[in-house]
């Protein structure tokens, strides 16, 4: 109990209750839109084609503008960015409802797809951020990333059930209708708390002389490749699994357990994210990246002997998802020592962008080999997926010249 205080004192910093709520909040609609959308598109369509191809959509124009609306929130402030981007998110969501309610054709679809997808801004690096800037003790930045990362998978536990349960029921367009209003509240309840805004660093020529971090292409900036390399393998790490379960429970008969059963995975990480904040090893965030991912390859290599066992499946999830979180601590640990505070959002937005395109990839991947091959093969090829990156991951951390610890 004695360690929890650590929480504490975190959250006994003015106002850090309140962002760190506002930014909980405005996560939400992410999750419950990924399912909402497919299943009223579906309502509307009676066709899983243009729900997928919507889908695909909306993550694609997200990971393609993430990076970019992050260097403007570095250039401009987080406020500035974040009332454009609601303004334009509910306009979009208004459009998505309408074009649904009054049968327009789909190009319209698909545009609003877009333009929400461009303007559905990841809060969990403005929080970071926030975090970062009123932080200076790395031990506690270590327990407020950890819980941020806790955050994140609360969001993700929620998010899809509550979307399915209303893009289900007799109104499904009410599911899209709770975003417009979960959207709008939590992120003007996020711009209105303008205490905790980290101040926007102006870059001065003479200061790029000295470190051409600041101005060069932030992915060019040493380091950082590794860090979109690990994001985006965990990315197809879990839209093959995702998949994947969908798969084998709606083979089994049991296909309205599959969100529940990958809820377990996300409260798994919660569980262990909100642990590990309370954790300070000196051991460099790469090395404790390598372990985490080597162990979870270990509990993966199960699903091959073990995927057509219904009961079983919970637990290995359970266990596998047991280090997502501390993983994506130490990720964004690495990726706060590496990027330059003037450009920090962005570091932190090309992990979420990066995650996103993986995802899309691994499902992708998953739906080929499972309709072709075999629902085994999709797990075989996650498998060897790891055990590559593993074998190419140690190397290149080893060559980083990067030594920050906690």
């Amino acid at each position: 109990m004695q360690n929890l205080k650590v929480y504490k004192k975190i959250f006994r910093i003015p106002y850090a209750k309140q962002f760190a709520f506002a930014g909980i909040i405005s996560r939400f609609p992410q999750p419950i839109y990924q399912m909402a959308i497919l299943f009223v598109a579906y309502r509307y369509t009676s066709s899983w084609i243009i729900p997928a191809a919507l889908s695909s959509t909306v993550a694609l124009s997200y990971a393609l503008a993430i990076p970019f609306l992050a260097s403007l929130v570095d250039k401009y402030g987080q406020r500035y960015v974040i009332l454009r981007l609601t303004i334009l998110y509910l306009i979009s969501i208004t459009g998505i409802i309408g074009a649904f309610i009054f049968y327009l054709p789909y190009p319209f679809l698909f545009l609003f797809a877009a333009t929400s997808g461009i303007s559905q801004y990841y809060y969990g690096s403005l929080t970071r951020t926030r975090w970062n800037w009123l932080i200076k003790n790395s031990k506690l930045l270590h327990t407020a990333y950890a819980f941020e990362g806790a955050a994140d998978d609360f969001v993700f536990i929620l998010g899809p059930i509550i979307g399915v349960i209303l893009a289900t029921g007799p109104q499904p367009i009410i599911s899209l209708a709770v975003i417009f209003f979960i959207a709008g509240a939590g992120n003007l309840f996020f711009w209105t708390l303008k205490s905790t805004e980290p101040p926007v660093i102006k870059i001065k020529t003479e200061l790029i002389k000295k470190n051409t971090d600041l101005a060069k292409p932030i992915v060019t900036i040493h380091g950082v490749s590794f860090c979109i390399a690990v994001a985006c393998i965990l990315g197809i790490n879990f839209g093959l699994v995702n998949v994947v379960i969908s798969a084998i429970y709606t083979n089994a008969g049991q296909a309205s357990l599959s969100g529940f059963i990958l809820a377990i995975g996300s409260i798994s990480s919660l569980i262990s994210g909100l642990f590990y904040g309370l954790i300070h090893i000196n051991m460099p965030q790469t090395k404790r990246m390598l372990i985490l991912t080597i162990t979870a390859t270990l509990i993966l290599a199960n699903y091959i002997y073990l995927y057509n066992n219904i009961y079983l499946i919970p637990l290995i999830i359970f266990l596998a998802s047991f280090v997502i979180a501390p993983i994506f601590t130490c990720l964004n640990t690495l990726m706060k020592d590496i990027v330059p505070n003037a450009r920090l959002t962005q570091g932190f937005s090309w992990i979420s962008s990066a995650v996103n395109l993986g995802t899309s990839t691994g499902s992708l991947i998953a739906g080929i080999t499972i309709d072709r091959i075999s629902i085994k093969a999709s797990l075989i090829i996650l498998l060897i997926v790891m055990i590559l990156w593993n074998a190419i991951s140690y190397p290149w951390a080893k060559n980083l010249k990067i030594n920050q610890y906690l």
